[in-house]
């Protein structure tokens, strides 16, 4: 097996393990600080279920392991600076109007599903919604900036370069987009309703097991289908261009507006969810066209022969 592939593949194994084995203990430690403690953020903490101590420990864990993935992503004798320059992470002062325009065209197109959504449906303002306006605007977009960097870094910086190695730049955006619509289907709520919910030393490995099977339990095609598209425009964006600040651009935009639309207010029913998606938005058909329609336009107005070299 080759290295790049076997440091990918033990990196991803081997966080599900670690997690698997070390969330317990971690869970019932702020458990245990909770009954002697009134800080907010133990409240908060207690209150979360042990499945989601584990997936954020798993996340963790390839954090830690990045600088791993890094050295899988250089040649024979490069230095870790090299990684940086080659994903275009330091020409961020040529790449500032690309961003924006990114940014811009992610928020448009999940705002037009949201007010499609408002217009099909009943909703309700949150009363956060009056009451903190402007931190609601800034810790949704804070939010969006910190995942959009780190997902970008990780999926189109990292992994994406490790499948360009083994193919065919199509191959590999194909390829990369799928893996990236897979690890989003986490463990369904249905294997940890299945359970006692009583938290033991294996209970963590129990979760292990449920998230790497979570898409046989929750398999859906359209959520799978706009993961997917999603992962083929980010990529394919920065195949093209050299650089990463396209793809977290799009990415930060887009989860800016499901945030803030998240936050603001609450859909009570949706005639045709189906066609409009939920508050997730990725699990509509709508979402499905605007996506798929991106992605002509995006191979249309490039030269193919970059793509399918």
């Amino acid at each position: 097996m080759n290295s790049r592939l076997k440091i990918l593949v033990g990196l991803y194994f081997g966080s599900m393990v670690l997690s698997g084995l070390l969330s317990p203990w971690v869970y019932w430690g702020v458990i245990k600080v909770s009954e002697g403690s009134s800080l907010e953020i133990i409240t908060y903490l207690a209150q979360k279920e042990f499945p989601d101590y584990f997936d954020r420990f798993r996340w963790l864990a390839v954090l830690l392991g990045f600088p791993w993935l890094v050295k899988a992503c250089l040649n024979r004798g490069e230095e870790r600076k090299h990684f940086w320059r080659k994903i275009g992470f330091f020409a961020f002062r040529n790449s500032q109007k690309t961003l924006i325009r990114s940014f811009i065209i992610g928020s448009l197109l999940i705002l037009s599903v949201v007010i499609a959504q408002i217009i099909a449906g009943q909703f309700y303002w949150r009363e956060t919604f009056y009451q903190n306006m402007g931190s609601l605007f800034l810790n949704s977009l804070l939010g969006a900036i910190l995942v959009s960097v780190f997902e970008e870094g990780l999926f189109r910086g990292v992994l994406f370069r490790i499948f360009l190695s083994f193919f065919r730049p199509i191959i590999a955006i194909i390829v990369g987009a799928l893996f990236f619509a897979y690890v989003h289907f986490k463990m369904p709520d249905i294997f940890w309703e299945s359970t006692s919910k009583e938290v033991y030393w294996y209970s963590g490995l129990q979760v292990a097991w449920g998230t790497l099977t979570g898409l046989a339990y929750t398999f859906r095609w359209v959520e799978f289908i706009n993961l997917t598209l999603l992962g083929i425009i980010l990529s394919s964006w920065t195949y093209q261009r050299q650089q990463l600040w396209s793809a977290i651009g799009f990415h930060a935009g887009a989860v800016f507006i499901l945030l803030l639309a998240h936050r603001s207010f609450q859909i009570k029913g949706i005639e045709w969810a189906w066609f409009f998606g939920s508050s997730s938005i990725k699990d509509g058909f709508l979402c499905t066209i605007l996506l798929a329609i991106l992605v002509l336009w995006n191979f249309f107005r490039v030269p193919l022969k970059k793509i399918f070299d």
